[in-house]
Order: structure tokens, then C-alpha cells, then sequence
């Protein structure tokens, strides 16, 4: 009870009981790799009776914190199986499952990153951004901050969602350097 007390009061839990074994166990009699072990992990006791009381006691007051509209806590259900569930109902009433395509600041969700046609509009701001800019009135460290604080910070909104092709990459760094040495002498470059 004193750890369950000190739990409460300070959430410090010890290293110890967050701390699992694993145990390989065989799952064919003639061993040749890794792939014949099934890995089984061994938790402490004393963890599983932390989970217990916290599940013990959120129980009494979960059904008046989620509404009864929602579909993930479903009583004597896995949170998982809500996902079947649905599964089952979109089979049941033969509904087509399609891709739900959508601009949400800014970005096409349900849209595939590893397509080009997701990143071209990105390209095109891109694009559209720098034709706007008058460079030639610019200075060469003007164009830098400029591509600092404005150009590198476009698409880390689109990066920071999804992990951009290797090619869509090279296309922004082409763009960011092309505004930058456009209309300047090869004998005016900075090594």
C-alpha cells in the first residue's frame, strides 16, 4: 500500500517495476534462427497491480466523461474493436469505402505522400511565391533571409506531416537555389 500511496502522491513510479524479462520461447522443436523464438515478455507483479487499481477506479467515473455518441469505448469491448465494428456495419450495408480527400489548412489529407500529385501543390506555392518576388531589386543577403525565413518555412508545415519523396525534396532545393543565383555572375558566386 505504500507504493500505491507514494504513486498517488509524487506519480513517481520505480524504474524497477517498469522493467520487463523476455523470455524466447521455441515455437518449432529443430531451432535455425531468430524467426523459430516467439518472444514473450514477463512483466512485474507490481506494475499489473498499479494498472489494476487505476483501471478500478477510473471504471466508477469513464461513463460520465465520454459521451454516449461516441464509438471508442464500448463497454466489455477492446478500444480496437470499435475499428471492427465499423468494419462490419460498412460491410453489412454494402458501403463503398473510398478516399476521403479534403484541404485542411493547407494540406490534402487522405492524400498519398508517396505520390508526386500530393506535393505539387506545395511546388506550385513555391513557385508562385518567388515569380511574385521582385529579385532583381533585391540584395544577395536579402534573397538569403528571405529564403531563411520565408521559403524554408513553407513546406516544414507539409513536412512536419508527412515524410516528403527524395525528389520533392531536391525540387524545393532547386527552386530555393535558383532564386537565389538567379541573374548573378559565375565570377560573383560565394564558395
Amino acid at each position: 500500500m505504500d507504493l500505491l500511496a507514494e504513486f498517488h502522491t509524487n506519480l513517481n513510479v520505480l524504474k524497477a517495476l517498469l522493467s520487463y524479462f523476455v523470455a524466447l520461447v521455441p515455437k518449432v522443436p529443430c531451432l535455425q534462427g531468430m524467426n523459430d523464438f516467439r518472444p514473450i515478455s514477463l512483466l512485474g507483479c507490481l506494475y499489473k497491480i498499479i494498472y489494476k487499481v487505476l483501471v478500478n477506479r477510473l471504471h466508477g467515473i469513464l461513463p460520465s466523461l465520454i459521451s454516449e455518441n461516441q464509438s471508442t469505448f464500448i463497454p466489455s469491448k477492446h478500444m480496437l474493436d470499435s475499428f471492427l465494428v465499423i468494419a462490419e456495419a460498412i460491410d453489412f450495408l454494402h458501403c463503398k469505402v473510398g478516399q476521403l480527400l479534403f484541404k485542411y489548412l493547407g494540406l490534402l489529407l487522405g492524400a498519398n505522400p508517396r505520390k508526386l500529385s500530393t506535393w505539387k501543390p506545395l511546388l506550385d506555392g513555391l513557385h508562385k511565391c518567388f515569380s511574385s518576388w521582385k529579385h532583381r531589386y533585391l540584395s544577395f543577403g536579402g534573397r538569403v533571409t528571405l529564403i531563411n525565413s520565408i521559403l524554408n518555412a513553407m513546406p516544414i508545415h507539409c513536412l512536419s506531416f508527412f515524410k516528403a519523396l527524395n525528389l520533392v525534396i531536391k525540387e524545393i532545393v532547386t527552386i530555393q537555389r535558383d532564386f537565389l543565383w538567379r541573374d548573378v555572375k559565375d565570377s560573383s558566386r560565394i564558395s
